[in-house]
């Protein structure tokens, strides 16, 4: 037998769990990278990664952003490699979509097309877009001492403006100036061009385009694209809180109005607006992230559907729906054992099981574990009409299922309206 082999211990061999976090979105990057796979999946493997990024930064870059500011020393020492690794994958995810992907799209008909290359058709239509859609609906938020800086909503995408006063002896560069923002309206992030092919313009590149007559009697120095992550962590005792689902529920309305931990700045940017931004925000100059292209690369998930080109998709598995003596649960399940095995088998099985148990005279109660459901759940439905069929229905839900405590809020409600015991 080989003598026992005793390994050093320190630091390197391990790794916290932020930077494994950062190794495992790395490697959906290389998914997006890989040249060999279907074209429009790469293009949803480079929107997971944005998707990704942004709750890893709500939750475990906002833990360490906030300790390292309250003076933890150690928080601070992991937050800089965590950051220096983070800069890193963002620039090479743009350059994947820069030089990669954007091309390659390009090929298959599908195209994001920037303000310069706008055709005056395009700015024709854009211009009526604007007027009639977005128009009515946006509001310039001027800021100065008697209105400070508002609220900007959690991963929402706001152009900040530099204004200078029209008129007046004074050179351009003795005119005193101003910041406003607008707010890009949520939504659909693509706007559909007219003419052949699948062209389509930014909706963020509308409105800074055609923003100017928001502010009369003044002239647009500046423009600057940004998007704000917050820390949307929720903090919660769960030994001292005496109605949970209570406590997450007002922990929710705050996610909104967390810290800003990080500043996504189109890389087109003005550079006195990217400090003024910087300051405002109490972040420091680490905190920005530079964005080679599209702000929020989530607006991806969109570009399969609007191609809707199969050969450049992964061909869909088969669904097996076994077992296949199915139309009574009970008999095949006192007939032998039944395993399950998802996603590689179609979970209608269970959920026909939970249907006819919710339907069945012979069954006196259900327990079940819910941790995410759809929205629109055939679960959920079912616990519902068995509640209400007098049997004695016990749920535990996982409310603290990360950033779909608000859906599993919803369904505790109703299933105890509905006369279920949950936990």
């Amino acid at each position: 037998m080989s003598p026992a082999v005793t390994l050093p211990i320190g630091e390197d061999r391990y790794v916290t769990r932020e930077m494994s976090w950062l190794a495992f979105n790395r490697r959906v990057l290389e998914e997006a990278q890989d040249a060999t796979k279907p074209l429009l999946e790469r293009a949803k493997f480079l929107a997971i990664v944005a998707s990704n990024l942004d709750e890893f930064v709500m939750v475990r870059v906002a833990e360490l952003w906030a300790l390292s500011h309250d003076g933890d020393g150690v928080a601070a020492q992991l937050l800089a490699p965590v950051r220096e690794q983070m800069h890193k994958l963002v620039a090479d995810q743009y350059a994947c979509w820069n030089k990669e992907l954007v091309p390659a799209l390009a090929e298959a008909g599908f195209e994001i097309v920037p303000p310069e290359r706008w055709t005056p058709t395009d700015l024709e239509t854009l211009r009526k877009y604007y007027d009639d859609q977005l128009d009515p609906v946006l509001t310039p938020l001027a800021v100065d001492p008697t209105r400070p800086f508002p609220l900007v909503a959690n991963r929402g995408i706001v152009v900040a403006v530099q204004l200078v006063a029209e008129g007046g002896p004074e050179t351009s560069a003795e005119k005193e100036t101003k910041n406003a923002l607008v707010v890009v309206p949520a939504g659909r992030r693509l706007v559909a061009l007219v003419g052949e092919g699948k062209r389509h313009a930014l909706v963020e590149d509308v409105v800074m385009s055609f923003l100017d007559h928001l502010f009369p009697g003044h002239d647009l120095h500046g423009r600057c694209l940004f998007r704000v992550t917050r820390d949307g962590a929720l903090d919660i005792d769960e030994e001292q809180a005496t109605d949970l689902l209570s406590e997450i529920e007002q922990e929710l309305s705050s996610r909104e109005r967390g810290d800003a931990v990080r500043l996504e700045i189109h890389s087109g940017g003005d550079a006195s607006l990217q400090r003024w931004l910087v300051e405002t925000l109490h972040l420091d100059t680490q905190d920005v992230v530079a964005a080679d292209g599209p702000l929020d690369l989530t607006c991806l998930f969109a570009v399969p559907d609007i191609v809707g080109r199969a050969d450049l998709r992964d061909q869909p598995m088969p669904v097996i729906t076994s077992p296949g003596d199915w139309e009574d649960p009970f008999a095949a399940i006192r007939a032998r054992e039944v395993l399950l095995h998802h996603p590689w088998q179609s979970f209608q099985p269970v959920v026909e099981f939970v249907e006819k148990a919710a339907d069945c005279p012979n069954v006196l109660a259900i327990k079940q574990t819910l941790y995410r459901v759809s929205g629109n759940s055939p679960i959920i439905k079912a616990l519902i009409r068995a509640a209400r069929a007098g049997k004695q229905v016990t749920v535990l839900i996982e409310l603290k299922a990360r950033f779909d405590e608000a859906a599993n809020i919803k369904w505790a409600r109703a299933l105890e309206e509905a006369g279920a015991h949950v936990i």
